[in-house]
């Protein structure tokens, strides 16, 4: 069971009754508190140009099908060399494509 000192419930217990003072308060007047009338909000509607947003065309792709036709083609015929060429294009292509600038 957890012990709550007195000090401790009067700081909430003076915000309690201060809550229900502004409610009640709240309820007894009709008039505005003289606060200024909230403005509306204007959205503005930019438009996005298609290219701005569209990935730069890039060799890449075309570079890593090629470099895994190489590959495969090692690894078909069993040529060490083929499939070690092929496996050097592929990670010189994904590195490319990974660090391409935008």
């Amino acid at each position: 069971m957890l012990k709550v000192s007195q000090e401790q419930q009067e700081p909430a217990n003076e915000a309690e009754q201060q809550n229900q003072g502004e409610l009640q308060g709240a309820d007894e007047t009709a008039e505005p508190t003289g606060s200024a009338p909230k403005k509306k909000r204007v959205v503005k509607r930019v438009k996005i140009d298609e290219e701005a947003i569209s990935p730069r065309q890039s060799f890449w792709p075309l570079t890593l099908a090629l470099a895994l036709v190489v590959l495969l083609m090692g690894a078909v015929t069993n040529s060490i060399i083929i499939l070690a060429i092929g496996v050097v294009l592929v990670l010189v292509a994904i590195l490319g494509w990974s660090f391409e600038r935008r």
